[in-house]
């Protein structure tokens, strides 16, 4: 109907996070997995798994993960996007707070 507000569920949009934005630490809001973990000299790229979602993160210095090993992390910045999954065009962007 008219006027009716569809609600957005995750196979609507796509979150995009620029890797430097991740931050894995002790303190961190949310838990996830590590996916992979790739060193590469002074920084590691690692993926994270939360529930439906796969992350890209940038580790700088030398830390190993292990596949499946649960880390803690946040998100900082301000360039988080939301991206259609139907037409991939810019749906937001802003801050993201974990409460």
């Amino acid at each position: 109907t008219l006027g009716e507000e569809r609600q957005i569920t995750y196979s609507d949009f796509v979150i995009g996070i620029r890797p430097e934005f991740i931050k894995i630490s002790e303190n961190g809001s949310l838990t996830g997995e590590i996916y992979s973990a790739m060193p590469t000299g002074m920084e590691t790229t690692v993926k994270i798994r939360i529930d439906n979602f796969l992350f890209t993160g940038v580790v700088f210095g030398g830390v190993l993960y292990e596949i499946g090993q649960k880390v803690k992390l946040d998100f900082d910045g301000k360039g988080i996007l939301l991206f259609s999954r139907k037409n991939g065009k810019i749906i937001a962007q802003g801050i993201l707070k974990i409460q």
